[in-house]
């Protein structure tokens, strides 16, 4: 299948783009740290929307969004939990953090602070995340040392029974891929081409070049 990347602070932003190449996205994901972030804060809805609409662009009717958070506040969770009910895409949550929380050290050494000069300390809510994927019918994992906690969604999401789906439904959880036909073209053209270089003719052919969309 294909693959994007969200993040979100104060707002949301495409890191990349739906694609099927995953080793672009390894390639990324050093650099992301909340200094690249323009906007501080922290906004999972915006996350979240964004993530939906790649998806929707993508004619994807169905999909999978895992998130991964060290929390939400609590004035957030009725918007959050809306949204994933009514979001035809399971959400599938990796909690990374303590209920006691500890700062965030920045690039610079400094401690991360709020807009009042406070050290911002994350606890993680744990109830609360593990609703908002329950809601969608997700699954929730704490994050360990080891793959356990990998293993937990993927058992829990629709990427390890792709072989159970019939045809159709495999279908289903793709979206649509351009096929080209300009060799066809090429070939087709050959003749007339051909027969214009033996009589010396010079022609001006303007070409439209149709590509189908291929749903599968």
């Amino acid at each position: 299948g294909e693959v994007g990347m969200v993040a979100y602070a104060g707002d949301a932003f495409v890191i990349s783009p739906l694609t099927e190449d995953v080793t672009n996205l390894t390639t990324l994901i050093p650099s992301v740290s909340p200094e690249i972030m323009p906007i501080p804060g922290s906004e999972p809805i915006t996350g979240f929307e964004v993530a939906a609409e790649l998806l929707a662009n993508a004619g994807y009717q169905q999909g999978q969004i895992f998130w991964f958070t060290d929390g939400i506040e609590q004035q957030q969770f009725a918007e959050l939990a809306n949204f994933t009910e009514q979001s035809p895409y399971t959400v599938q949550a990796l909690a990374i953090g303590t209920p006691d929380g500890a700062p965030i050290q920045q690039v610079n050494g400094e401690l991360l602070k709020d807009s009042r000069g406070a050290i911002v300390v994350p606890r993680l809510t744990v109830d609360n995340i593990r609703a908002i994927s329950a809601r969608s019918g997700g699954s929730y994992a704490l994050m360990s040392a080891d793959d356990t906690d990998i293993q937990v969604l993927l058992d829990n999401s629709f990427i390890d029974r792709t072989e159970e789906l019939t045809e159709d439904e495999q279908n289903s959880t793709k979206g649509d891929k351009w096929q080209d036909m300009g060799a066809f073209l090429v070939v087709l053209l050959l003749p007339f081409a051909a027969y214009a270089f033996r009589r010396g003719i010079i022609m001006l052919v303007p070409l439209l070049l149709l590509v189908g969309v291929n749903p599968s």
